[in-house]
């Protein structure tokens, strides 16, 4: 009886082991391997005296929303997203609507209490 117990334990806590993995790679491999085209999207040529780069914030959070959701939804219900723009010159936090880089924030549940959270920065630089 102990042995049956003991076994229905161990198929229990492998599932839940299993599901988490699962999740927790899932959440991972989506974030880590989002398109450069989703924040290529975002950019925008400021024409002046010195053309420069600069990105869009509506439209680059809109659509690493969109993909987002599409993606790591499969995974979690519950996630947030946290941006933060600066300017790649100091690393200072960007306060003009001309920011050439962005640290992007996935906070995600993937079960009960334990949360994934990783940062990925984009920067505009010329070549």
């Amino acid at each position: 009886m102990v042995n049956m117990f003991l076994a229905c334990l161990f198929a229990v806590l492998s599932l839940q082991v299993f599901t988490m993995s699962y999740r927790l790679n899932g959440i991972n491999r989506s974030f880590i391997s989002m398109p450069i085209a989703v924040i290529e999207k975002a950019i925008i040529l400021y024409a002046s005296d010195t053309d420069s780069l600069y990105i869009d914030r509506g439209e680059l959070e809109k659509s690493v929303e969109t993909y987002i959701s599409k993606e790591v939804g499969k995974y979690s219900r519950q996630y947030s997203l946290n941006y933060y723009y600066y300017s790649t010159s100091d690393g200072l936090i960007c306060k003009t609507s001309t920011c050439d880089g962005v640290r992007i924030t996935l906070i995600a549940q993937v079960v009960y209490t334990f949360n994934y959270q990783k940062t990925m920065f984009y920067e505009l630089r010329r070549n």
